[in-house]
Parts: C-alpha cells; sequence; structure tokens
C-alpha cells in the first residue's frame, strides 16, 4: 500500500473515521509491504494491520461515538426507477469475484450507457456505471453532498445508471441540474434530512515511521 497512514489506520479500525494525530498522518505519503502467511479473511487482516501499528509506531487510539447530520436516499416515486436506472441482468458479484481469483472473464458487449457490465467510472458530477450496488452509490452521494448518506431504498444488487449532475453545488451558473435534483430526475431517487450515529477513531498517540 502507498499513501498517507491515515488511511491504514482507517483500514486497521474497519473503515472507521479518523481524527486527532500529527498532520504527517494525512500529508506524507508512505509504503508499506506486509504478507500474511497464508489467505486470511478480512476481519483477521484488520486485526493483523492494527497489531503492525502498534508494533512498529506505537500507535494509540480509542473509539467515539457522535450523532451527525445525514442524509436517507429513498425512493421517490412509489418503487418506479428514473430512466437512468435499471437493475442489471449480469452477475455482478460473481464477475467481481472471479476478478479478485485471477480467473479469466468473457468480455461483454457495452451497454446503452457506453460502460461495459460490471465497470464503473465515478467522476465527480458525471457517473457512469454499467452494475454497481446502491450502497455504492450512497457513498459517491455522500461525497457530493458532505455528509454521510445511508441507503433506505430497499434496493438489492447491482443496477446501471448514469447521474450527470453540477460538480460543485454552488455553481448557480452551470446548465446542469444539482446533485438533490438529478438524483430524482435521472434515477428516481431522493434525499431526505435524518440523524446518524458515526464511530470515529481518535488517534492518542503514533510515531513518525523510519525507514527500514
Amino acid at each position: 500500500m502507498e499513501g498517507p497512514l491515515a488511511m491504514l489506520v482507517g483500514i486497521a479500525y474497519d473503515g472507521a473515521r479518523v481524527t486527532g494525530g500529527p498532520a504527517w498522518l494525512r500529508t506524507d505519503d508512505y509504503v508499506v509491504e506486509a504478507r500474511a502467511a497464508t489467505d486470511v479473511p478480512r476481519s483477521e487482516l484488520v486485526k493483523m494491520v492494527r497489531s503492525l501499528l502498534r508494533d512498529r509506531l506505537n500507535l494509540a487510539a480509542h473509539r467515539e461515538t457522535h450523532e451527525e447530520d445525514a442524509y436517507a436516499l429513498v425512493l421517490a416515486r412509489d418503487g418506479q426507477l428514473g430512466r437512468e436506472l435499471r437493475k442489471s441482468n449480469v452477475d455482478c458479484a460473481a464477475r467481481l469475484a472471479a476478478v479478485r481469483a485471477g480467473q479469466e472473464i468473457p468480455e461483454l458487449p457495452q451497454l446503452a450507457n457506453g460502460m461495459p457490465p460490471c465497470i464503473s467510472r465515478p467522476r465527480s458530477g458525471d457517473l457512469v456505471t454499467g452494475g454497481m450496488t446502491i450502497e455504492a452509490l450512497a457513498s459517491y452521494v455522500g461525497g457530493e453532498v458532505g455528509r454521510r448518506v445511508l441507503n433506505k431504498t430497499g434496493l438489492d444488487g447491482y443496477y446501471e445508471m448514469t447521474l450527470r449532475h453540477r460538480e460543485h453545488l454552488a455553481d448557480a451558473d452551470s446548465p446542469l441540474p444539482t446533485v438533490f435534483e438529478a438524483l430524482g430526475d435521472q434515477l428516481g431517487l431522493r434525499l431526505e434530512p435524518t440523524r446518524t450515529t458515526v464511530e470515529t477513531v481518535v488517534i492518542d498517540r503514533i510515531d513518525q515511521p523510519t525507514e527500514n
């Protein structure tokens, strides 16, 4: 892995938000190399990464929970999907599992939105995918609106979708709709204000790494 160590700390605590600690934790890039003796489940891998950070960098941290404003992503039209959202007829979960296992998978023709099945191109203001879960969509939208977005649609599986909106919410000169408007018009979804409990990992101590 290469990048800021704050990312690795987040992995060590199963994706929790990381706060506190020195500035270099988020600004300096490091290359971390570690190998497990055998394939291990994610739950065990998380423990191994946490142990590595404690042994090498004297990491000390604690968890805190608090409530914050969020949005719930819900269906806007009594279950009717928007024109740019449709259930995939490809088993994307199986294809992705095969790719992770190093298996060859057959090529499939491009979809109407120009994407191959099960491939995504998420960019700010322009999300085009040949197969994405609604959980992943909620994560993308959360980055656009600056709040956590909870999937409350009840939709499971993978979906083809195209979502085009303003890159910046405050850009009133843009001819594109806001992400709030685009969700309703293009996907048949909407955001409702809500509150959610968030777990945060607070760094109490961590030593700056030295070269091996």
